[in-house]
């Protein structure tokens, strides 16, 4: 099964991305950004994280050579980088509540579970599919609906309720090569998280260099909804 997969070393990849990678903003009242470099999945409070580099890559091969054949041959589910990162953030957002939260002009709502939107390019712009319950779902389930969302997003025959709702979102630009970048929220969402490409850097790992596979995040949060005394409380050791 899928769910398999979700072992100890996978489930602390990413329930490590917490309030060290998602509550980073600054103190504007909204936009603010910090950008912080994940390396292996495992997030610190610095700006780099330097363990386990080739995690994320190594279990995503192993999940995707385990997933069993269809009649026409075609693989049960291919997962993305991207997949994980859905998964990682909706898993976050449940380690951290107070993060999981919208403005609404007069008060702040909370929700219990974990929508995540997607920003796929489309002509003539930009439109969010939302990965609903994406805490509960299986990384092949999430890869398959982002598949279906996505298709259905550039051919504009999405429903609203698909593109509707959530407290967060995601924008990668890593597959066009962009390293880092800053994301524009995407209302009523709270945050988004800007993710850069995947690149070998040098890091330095216990007291000496070493190469790792490492990406660039950066995280956009609405300081209204998000605010500065969340992120201390959540980010304390």
């Amino acid at each position: 099964k899928p769910s398999a997969f979700f072992g100890t070393p996978l489930m602390s990849m990413l329930t490590e991305v917490r309030a060290d990678s998602l509550l980073v903003c600054g103190t504007t009242t909204s936009g603010c950004v910090r950008a912080a470099v994940i390396a292996a999945g495992a997030m610190v409070a610095t700006r780099v994280a330097r363990e386990a580099g080739e995690t994320l890559l190594r279990l995503r091969e192993e999940f995707n050579a385990a997933a069993p054949k269809r009649e026409d041959g075609a693989p049960e589910w291919k997962t993305s980088v991207n997949d994980y990162i859905v998964k990682a953030l909706a898993l976050a957002l449940q380690r951290v509540p107070a993060a999981n939260a919208v403005w609404a002009g007069d008060r702040i709502l909370r929700f219990r579970q974990s929508d995540v939107g997607v920003a796929v390019a489309i002509e003539g712009g930009l439109l969010t599919p939302v990965v609903r319950n994406a805490d509960q779902k299986s990384l092949s389930a999430i890869s398959n609906e982002m598949k279906d969302l996505a298709a259905r997003a550039k051919d504009k025959k999405l429903k609203p309720a698909e593109y509707q709702g959530g407290a967060a979102a995601i924008s990668n630009l890593g597959m066009y090569g962009v390293r880092e970048f800053s994301a524009i929220i995407n209302p009523p969402h709270a945050t988004i998280l800007a993710v850069g490409a995947g690149e070998q850097r040098v890091v330095v790992r216990n007291g000496a260099p070493a190469v790792a596979n490492v990406m660039s995040v950066t995280l956009s949060a609405d300081h209204r909804a998000v605010d500065a005394q969340v992120r201390l409380r959540q980010s304390a050791p």
